[in-house]
């Protein structure tokens, strides 16, 4: 029996005994929580939506103590977030084992992040996003039918609240452990008849739970929140909201952790070890080396200065106007800005090896246009939309400085990304119980970068028109450079949509969808003295196969969601480290590889009790490699077809709730455990295991006194109460200066929160 005839055994197994089970448990008074989603633009029960989507209401959040978009994975089966090793203040996120895994300018993400229905094209400052937040959708498989911009793996689209017509809000404390301290404060304002206010105020800081060699703290936090929606209703048919937020986030950077040499590299490490170490040989200097890899989990021995800072603003306009027969007009209109900086010592080490600074200074200007209508039994909707990316990219690799001729290398780039798209999505029920989702777009992309590379020895590094190599005064190819040197690219592809849907009956609901969408190309910009180097990427491309079921049972107390897919994905784009010969490390870009995709996602929902709630998930990624080949240096082609994607095959959580009334309110408990199978974390490595982060789960839970004569709720909570240690992230010097390092996750976290509401809130 293959791996998917034994998921899908074990899913039915499941189904079986749900009637059974919960039948054992007593009758309970209420059901689960309808929650209603917008992912096809229309207000539609998460249940009756043919898509393999996850939906948690801001309620749920709250009591599973989700603090930051990193926390959602815990909930969401098949969606894996990680600190992005160049920057703490990024995530790399993926859906279904398809993600971005660098965050230049010049590189789109897989998955889309919505936040208010605007576009966020860069993964960076988003440790705010969840205050005072309605609900969060997370679909799964290509989106672009319908959404700001084309995504191959998926889209997280959060809805914070909106003003309403009830003068109210609320106050809320906490404190924990690492001098964790946390005030948010709520108002909602009723201006007049027509219009409404709603403010948020949230300020963090807590001491840090690293140290380097110095004792400088790392992975502290010092951030502050701001946002504020208007509601205007300018007309009984025309209704605006209009917002803003400013973000600010300082932390003294994450820990880097040397976890592998490699014995067999007769590396720069090693010549850097002999220079500031004093070792003798290679066998010293390897030995010497060798001692930095393990110690205390969250100290590191690095001694370059570390930080990271971002700063971020957002300004958005949503108007909404019915036109009258069933039509209804929708523009919505964003403005994002954000600066970021940040050091990093790569190694982990006192020495020298490999060191980062990094600056980005972006802004975007997206505007769509929707035009919505229909009944119950065909609805459609059409638009058009425009995103202009405009930003500077500068990067600094320090390599060896002591003993490298060329170290620094200065990547800076100006970047003036624009899309522009036409789209279309209907849904018919054109018998009793059976729908039709057609759905279409096309994409135009426009990329232009002004590449401005240097090294210390040779000045600038981007070759000429015409020049194949610059920049080796010893390579008789060498010939003229030119800084700032434009390239612009164009990109074009249509994106589609298919899927049929039956209602077998009023609580269960089968589907089966097919659909394409692409990432855009791209040019690298950290390509030095060849032209190869500096080539644009074309775009990746997905077509994705789903069949799915979304059940429920016993008067909705009862609730199963599962989805199998196929993905064909092709033209996949990978970033890879290459070592230059007499130059240095720079990154690679290109379509390097194809592979296939397939897998499951479930989902459990149960209401045992009219005070007691059960859920769990379950999600299966199998990813291979078709074939995989990239650069290895600059004249050599690797085949990788045997590596893995770098993120776990099976994921798993189980949440359970119990609320009592007492005389004075009420008391709930909730306990939340997350699992992930092992995973590499550097899949490039030829040597895996010390960078295999084995399976693990954590624990954690709340315990919440809801006082109603205060209005008021004290909670203890705690995230990770095992204390594992796990890794979140990692990087890869091991070609070009041999070894590797690993970030470490977030350790035991515990403290006290109270919540004062005010007015009707």
């Amino acid at each position: 029996m293959n791996s998917a005839m034994k998921h899908s055994t074990l899913a039915l197994c499941v189904m079986a005994a749900i009637p059974a089970f919960a039948a054992d448990t007593g009758q309970p008074r209420a059901a689960i929580e309808e929650i209603t989603v917008s992912a096809r633009k229309i207000d539609e029960s998460v249940q009756t939506v043919p898509i393999s989507m996850s939906a948690m209401s801001g309620d749920e959040m709250e009591n599973q103590s989700i603090r930051n978009i990193n926390d959602i994975q815990a909930q969401v089966p098949n969606l894996f977030l990680q600190t992005h090793p160049s920057d703490p203040q990024a995530l790399s996120l993926s859906i279904r084992g398809q993600r971005q895994n660098d965050i230049l300018l010049t590189l789109d993400p897989s998955v889309g992040i919505y936040i208010d229905n605007l576009y966020y094209p860069r993964t960076m400052g988003l440790r705010s996003a969840l205050v005072d937040v309605e609900r969060v959708e997370v679909l799964r498989g290509p989106q672009g039918t319908l959404y700001g911009r084309n995504t191959t793996g998926g889209a997280m689209s959060i809805y914070t609240k909106n003003p309403t017509d009830a003068l109210g809000g609320s106050l809320a404390l906490s404190a924990g452990n690492f001098s964790a301290r946390e005030v948010k404060g709520i108002a909602n304002i009723p201006l007049t008849d027509t219009a409404a206010l709603r403010l948020v105020a949230q300020k963090a800081d807590r001491d840090g739970y690293g140290e380097n060699a110095f004792g400088d703290e790392l992975e502290d936090e010092d951030s502050q929140y701001l946002r504020a929606k208007l509601r205007l209703d300018i007309t009984p048919e025309i209704q605006a909201i209009l917002f803003g937020s400013y973000h600010k986030n300082e932390t003294g950077g994450d820990i880097r952790k040397l976890a592998y040499v490699n014995p067999n590299v007769p590396s720069l490490a090693t010549r850097v070890t002999v220079a500031q170490g004093g070792a003798a040989s290679h066998p010293a200097a390897l030995a010497l080396l060798q001692g930095y890899v393990g110690g205390d989990f969250y100290e590191t021995d690095g001694t370059f200065p570390m930080w990271s800072d971002f700063e971020g603003h957002t300004l958005g306009f949503d108007l909404t106007a019915d036109l009258g027969n069933g039509i209804e007009f929708r523009a919505i209109t964003g403005y994002e800005k954000f600066e970021r900086d940040n050091s990093q010592d790569g190694d982990g080490t006192p020495f020298a090896i490999v060191e980062a600074l990094r600056t980005t200074e972006a802004s975007y200007l997206s505007q769509e246009f929707q035009l919505l209508g229909g009944g119950d039994d065909f609805n459609w909707v059409t638009g058009i939309y425009y995103g202009h990316e405009d930003g500077e990219e500068w990067n600094a690799s320090i390599v060896v400085p002591n003993i490298s001729p060329t170290s620094p290398t200065i990547y800076a780039a100006d970047v003036d990304n624009r899309s522009y798209a036409v789209f279309g999505q209907a849904n018919w029920e054109f018998m009793p119980d059976w729908r039709l989702t057609l759905g279409a777009r096309y994409s135009w992309d426009e990329r232009e970068i002004d590449a401005n590379n240097s090294n210390k020895r040779d000045g600038c590094i981007v070759p000429a028109p015409g020049v194949p190599v610059t920049g080796i005064p010893a390579n008789p190819a060498n010939g003229p450079s030119q800084c700032p040197r434009n390239f612009s690219d164009d990109f074009s592809d249509p994106s589609w949509l298919v899927s049929l849907d039956h209602q077998l009956s009023e609580d269960v609901m089968v589907y089966g969808k097919v659909a394409y969408g692409y990432r855009t190309g791209g040019r690298n910009m950290r390509g030095v003295n060849y032209i190869e180097n500096l080539a644009a990427f074309d775009p990746e491309t997905v077509t994705e196969y789903e069949l799915g079921f979304k059940s429920e049972f016993l008067d909705r107390r009862v609730r199963l969601n599962m989805a199998f897919f196929y993905d064909d994905y092709e033209d996949i784009q990978r970033s890879t480290t290459v070592p230059i010969p007499g130059v240095g490390i720079t990154t690679a870009v290109a379509n390097a590889a194809a592979a296939t995709v397939k897998g499951i996602e479930a989902e459990l929902q149960m209401l045992l009790t009219e005070g007691w709630s059960f859920r769990a998930g379950y999600g299966w990624t199998d990813m291979e490699y078709d074939e995989f080949f990239a650069l290895a240096d600059s004249t050599t082609i690797l085949d990788r077809s045997g590596e893995t994607f770098g993120v776990p095959e099976k994921s798993a959580n189980i949440s359970t709730r119990y609320a009592l009334p007492m005389q004075w309110g009420e008391v709930a408990a909730q306990v939340d455990y997350q699992w992930q199978d092992e995973y590499i974390t550097v899949p490039e490595v030829p040597t895996k295991g010390p960078l295999t982060q084995q399976s693990f789960g954590l624990v954690n839970a709340r315990l919440t006194f809801a006082i109603d004569s205060m209005d008021a709720d004290i909670s203890l909570f705690g995230k990770n109460l095992a204390d594992e240690e796990y890794i979140v992230g990692g990087g890869n010097a091991e070609t070009s200066v041999g070894y590797t390092f690993v970030i470490p996750g977030e350790p035991r976290t515990y403290g006290i929160s109270f919540t004062k509401r005010l007015g009707d809130f």
